[in-house]
């Protein structure tokens, strides 16, 4: 109110100062002189257009403001509404290579438990871990797109250790499909040596030492029991890193956010 009261003076007072040279031109170049009431009703035209121009200006400029401003924060919603569904297509992707870790965590330890619920922890693990039926799953990939907000909120760190999970997942699975598909191979050379028993099981001989299907057999089982190995050590150590991600994931996404933002990630855990 005070501002527009300033304005108001301020054109009343332009108004009076040319009213006031006016008059003085007109004396000096002998013009008839302006009279009062003239003056006033000059004053009165002179005020109203400067009002109107003042007032004119100021609706525009803060209808200018506003449409500003509303560009701005539906500009802002919209990149928060884009970059939330990159956060959230980035954790759902963590999700996925945890679970799978789980998932293939699980069908391993299936196997190792029948062979202790048998009396047969003694024997060889590929014995008891058989090969998975259907194709190998196909690792997530996170694009550098969805990456950005941890990027933008100083976590470059987690865009490194999100790359290095789905590389190591792939590779992952890949390995357990070559295991499946020698243990399939060595099940092919071992059909002549075995016995189907009534209960379902199978009992195998292997064949007489010294014969080519003796020598091809111990180098296939040694191959696949080391595979084998190797792939219950990397799903117990990438597992539980990846537990660890889809933590610093969530966390840094609540911390970037708010503590509210897309919730946290819960993992299954035995």
């Amino acid at each position: 109110m005070r501002k527009v009261n300033f304005v108001l003076i301020g054109a009343v007072g332009g108004a009076v100062a040319v009213y006031v040279a006016l008059t003085a031109f007109a004396q000096d170049v002998y013009l008839p002189a302006i009279s009062v009431s003239d003056g006033a009703t000059l004053i009165s035209g002179f005020g109203g257009a400067l009002l109107g121009a003042i007032a004119g200006g100021a609706v525009s400029a803060w209808l200018a403001k506003a449409s500003a401003d509303r560009a701005d924060d539906a500009e802002r919603e919209n990149r928060i509404s884009r970059e939330t569904v990159q956060c959230l297509s980035v954790m759902l992707k963590v999700q996925e290579i945890a679970d799978g870790y789980y998932t293939q965590r699980k069908y391993i330890w299936d196997g190792l438990n029948l062979a202790n619920e048998k009396g047969a922890a003694h024997l060889p693990k590929w014995q008891f871990v058989q090969q998975q039926a259907g194709a190998p799953v196909t690792a997530p990939i996170f694009d550098s797109e969805e990456l950005v907000p941890f990027i933008k909120g100083k976590r470059p760190d987690l865009v490194d250790r999100c790359r290095l999970a789905s590389r190591r997942y792939a590779v992952l699975e890949a390995t357990i499909d070559l295991y499946g598909s020698k243990r399939a191979a060595l099940q092919d050379l071992l059909v002549p040596y075995s016995t189907a028993l009534p209960g379902g099981e199978v009992i195998t001989s292997l064949p007489t030492s010294g014969t080519v299907d003796s020598k091809k057999a111990s180098l296939m089982i040694l191959e696949l029991e080391r595979l084998l190995q190797d792939i219950i050590k990397t799903v117990n150590e990438d597992f539980e890193t990846t537990k660890r991600l889809c933590d610093d994931v969530s966390d840094a996404i609540q911390d970037i956010y708010g503590r509210k933002a897309l919730g946290k990630l819960t993992l299954i855990d035995d």
